[in-house]
């Protein structure tokens, strides 16, 4: 009884330290690339079977967004995405990457949207890991000469209207 007692506690400390801890040292501790640094290029097969490199955009704003298709804020973050893009022109690309996730699961998601905007898989999280080692929606802001220029992690919709008004400044 005593040894449950004690396995208890641990068990108990362990879940209680997991909820107190500030998120954003999370955030940041996932982050592999940051503000003011080159944006890691990569190559990735977009949906319509065209395969492109981050780098082939240079010249212009990237918003390069990581995705999955189960995850509540992404569907949140694109129904924002859809609204805006419905409301104004975009002067800058939009890059969508759905991580871990078959073409047909984020044909769906873009479906759903009416997403026109290039949607990539990266069905072994390859491109993710090279920017990040967990959390989405993530997004970041790359200007035309491939520095990141601001980044969001997980979806708010204060932090995204930040960071689209910021694209939206850089494009011009």
């Amino acid at each position: 009884m005593k040894y449950l007692r004690l396995f208890i506690a641990i068990i108990a400390v362990t879940l209680f330290d997991g909820c107190v801890k500030d998120e954003h040292s999370s955030h940041d501790e996932s982050t592999l690339v940051r503000t003011g640094q080159i944006a890691p290029d990569f190559s990735v097969e977009l949906l319509d079977g065209r395969e492109i490199n981050l780098s082939d955009l240079r010249g212009r704003t990237v918003m390069l967004i990581f995705l999955s298709t189960s995850c509540t804020d992404c569907h949140a973050q694109f129904e924002d995405i859809a609204r805006r893009c419905k409301e104004q022109s975009v002067p800058f690309e939009i890059l969508a990457i759905s991580r871990g996730e078959s073409r047909e699961a984020t044909l769906e998601f873009a479906n759903n949207y009416g997403l026109e905007c290039d949607l990539g898989i990266d069905p072994d999280k390859s491109i993710y890991g090279m920017y990040a080692t967990m959390y989405v929606p993530r997004v970041f802001l790359i200007d035309s000469e491939g520095y990141i220029k601001g980044l969001t992690v997980e979806y708010s919709p204060a932090e995204f209207d930040s960071l689209w008004q910021k694209a939206l400044q850089i494009s011009r």
